[in-house]
């Protein structure tokens, strides 16, 4: 059980660092808490740890509400460990001019942390959430409520160029067809 907490505290720490590395300096809003922080950001100058840490808390007593439960310790984990590690790591960053290799490695970073989180029977917390919610309401799967979610927010973030909002698409899908080659893997 120790490994697998291990496993989602060094994840977060990956999604962290590209998320200063690489996301955060070029603008690239992916979708998620991530996605919404640096639009937030743009607009207000408010510390994208800080705007994750309270969307996040409030996703999980909005869930607590809903659904009676928080439902994954790693949830609980995630909300309160990933805006520190953003945090910690926000002085490490590139600005690339190359785009298309900054959405590859992102997708590609995305899409193994998350995948290996799943894998391991845990949770991201944040959007995930939400998009649990709105399956739950809806009656629809989770995947489609999480890529509308996740496109509604890229959609958002437009303002910032619609190359960005392509790379953004891009990242996503690289993102999902990772989680799934991972989830499907047995073992």
């Amino acid at each position: 059980m120790l490994k697998k907490y291990l496993i989602l505290i060094i994840s977060l720490f990956i999604s962290a660092l590209y998320f200063n590395i690489l996301q955060f300096p070029n603008k690239i809003v992916t979708g998620g808490l991530a996605g919404i922080s640096i639009i937030i950001n743009h607009w207000f100058n408010i510390e994208p740890s800080n705007i994750i840490l309270i969307i996040s808390i409030s996703l999980l007593v909005i869930d607590y509400l809903y659904i009676g439960k928080i439902q994954a310790t790693g949830a609980i984990i995630s909300t309160l460990i990933y805006p520190l590690f953003i945090r910690i790591t926000k002085n490490i960053y590139i600005l690339s001019t190359n785009l298309l290799i900054t959405s590859i490695i992102i997708g590609i970073l995305s899409g193994l942390t998350t995948g290996i989180v799943y894998k391991v029977g845990f949770s991201n917390g944040g959007m995930a959430i939400f998009s649990e919610l709105i399956a739950k309401h809806f009656k629809i799967r989770i995947s489609i409520s999480s890529f509308i979610v996740n496109i509604i927010i890229i959609l958002l973030g437009s303002f910032l160029g619609i190359e960005k909002v392509f790379n953004s698409i891009l990242i996503l899908t690289i993102h999902c067809f990772i989680i799934n080659t991972i989830l499907k893997r047995t073992g």
